[in-house]
């Protein structure tokens, strides 16, 4: 009934609250998803873990500019669709920001147990979280959260040879390409 990816996503964002791995979930789906709609939603579900994300690691910009990105997307988007409670869920999103903008102002750290949680309105789904949740060896009710260095910095611990690769790959092709002559033309 529900991605296995958003059901992941859910429970990353919950539970071991390790944002960045909500990303590299949703980016994923977010790629392949042929649907328009559901593309966007997994577009403004990346912006809000990235926000959260940065927000835990003290960068106000970054994650002002990704709550800011959902909240403009709010109207626009069918949330019903994954069972979220929009109103309620622009009010978490409001609430971000405000205390994004009053820590700089103050410039106070974010609380490390920083915690959102999804307004979700289906049984359903809560089902297939605590279900899945339980394969993982996780609790959906158990909210506490472990301070976790690893999780905090995980962007700087991962391997991105590939995405160097690819990079470095594209670059060449498109400097073959402007070195190329251009192909005469025939009439």
């Amino acid at each position: 009934m529900y991605p296995e990816s958003y059901i992941r996503y859910l429970i990353e964002l919950h539970l071991t609250r390790d944002w960045f791995e909500c990303h590299e979930i949703m980016e994923e789906a977010w790629k392949e998803e042929q649907d328009p709609e559901l593309k966007l939603l997994w577009l403004s579900l990346i912006r809000l873990a990235v926000g959260l994300y940065h927000e835990r690691r003290a960068n106000p910009k970054g994650a002002l500019t990704m709550y800011e990105r959902v909240l403009e997307a709010m109207p626009n988007l069918a949330w019903q669709r994954l069972k979220i409670e929009p109103i309620q869920l622009t009010g978490l999103v409001e609430e971000r920001i405000k205390a994004v903008q009053h820590n700089h102002h103050a410039q106070a750290a974010p609380p490390y147990d920083l915690y959102l949680e999804l307004p979700l309105c289906d049984h359903r789904l809560i089902e297939a979280c605590v279900e899945h949740a339980s394969l993982l060896g996780l609790d959906w009710h158990d909210r506490e959260w472990q301070h976790d260095e690893a999780i905090i910095h995980r962007h700087s611990q991962r391997d991105r040879t590939d995405v160097i690769e690819a990079r470095e790959a594209s670059l060449a092709k498109k400097e073959a390409l402007r070195r190329s002559p251009p192909d005469s033309l025939e009439m």
